[in-house]
């Protein structure tokens, strides 16, 4: 055998091994992270609160509609409150299962008196003027935003 064929067979092992690593590793991180909340937690965790930010940046009044997974919402409870956004499994109060991530602090939040975080299929957020109300699916209504009763933050009463 001459150094060229060598050099050859090294390469092509070498590619192999390295093919065979990455799907071994792909098949390890897909069972490990598929199996995990944590992941998914801090992800919702931050997606609503990139949502929440972007309601209350945009010009003029603004109604979105957040979808949540249904299985999704079966096992976790969100809380939206005092600049915080907090994921946790249902039924577990050890800071262990939970993951807070912050929003905007000026932003004067409302929330729905009737909204209950578990078992929620969407979180409905209404922006008019400088407050954003959340609420969930159809329950948030502009006859609950115009309700005299119910009290809310403007961003200059933070």
């Amino acid at each position: 055998m001459g150094a060229r064929e060598d050099v050859v067979y090294y390469t092509a092992f070498d590619i192999v091994l390295i093919a065979a690593f990455a799907v071994v590793m792909m098949v390890y991180i897909s069972q490990h992270v598929a199996g995990s909340t944590a992941l998914e937690k801090n992800f919702l965790a931050r997606d609503i609160s990139l949502v929440l930010n972007t309601v209350y940046a945009a010009p003029g009044e603004v109604k979105y509609n957040y979808q949540i997974n249904p299985d999704v919402a079966d096992r976790l409870e969100f809380t939206i409150a005092d600049g915080i956004i907090v994921v946790s499994d249902k039924g577990k109060d050890s800071p262990k299962y939970r993951v807070k991530y912050p929003y905007a602090e000026d932003i004067g939040l409302a929330k729905n008196p009737e909204w209950e975080s578990a078992g929620i299929s969407s979180i409905s957020l209404i922006k008019q003027g400088d407050v954003v109300s959340v609420g969930s699916g159809l329950s948030l209504s502009q006859s609950i935003l115009k309700c005299g009763d119910e009290k809310t933050l403007a961003a200059d009463d933070i």
